[in-house]
């Protein structure tokens, strides 16, 4: 099959493959789509939502990365690396408690996009962007 490659130029190319038809990409997004609805469904039970047009996917996108590069936010994150708790967890830890904190912020700046605040919005915004 021709869509694993040209699935894999559009991921790392961000173009159109010379060999990818309309119907390639067309099929490429729908299968995605489909895959993101199932995921959805089955842990949070909620569907996949709205798609996003491509200025709408650099708006969200452009706000979740403001977000994480506000100056109280990454105080916080500072503060919190080097709190007493911190020193008592090794690297994984550490990382997932950054994450937590990142997906916290992301959950908050995509309010205003019409997604939920909850797990349920942020998976939605995610599987949006894809």
């Amino acid at each position: 099959s021709t869509a694993v490659p040209v699935f894999l130029e559009l991921l790392l190319g961000g173009r159109k493959s010379e060999g990818a038809d309309e119907s390639t990409v067309k099929q490429l997004r729908e299968d995605g789509r489909a895959r993101w609805s199932v995921l959805l469904q089955n842990a949070f039970g909620c569907d996949v939502g709205r798609q996003l047009d491509l200025a709408e996917a650099r708006q969200l996108t452009t706000a979740m990365v403001d977000g994480l590069q506000d100056p109280t936010f990454q105080a916080k994150v500072s503060d919190f690396m080097r709190g007493e708790m911190m020193a008592a967890l090794g690297t994984l830890e550490k990382q997932q408690a950054v994450t937590r904190l990142m997906i916290l912020k992301q959950k908050e700046v995509i309010v205003p996009f019409g997604y939920a605040s909850a797990d349920e919005g942020y998976a939605q915004a995610q599987a949006a962007l894809q």
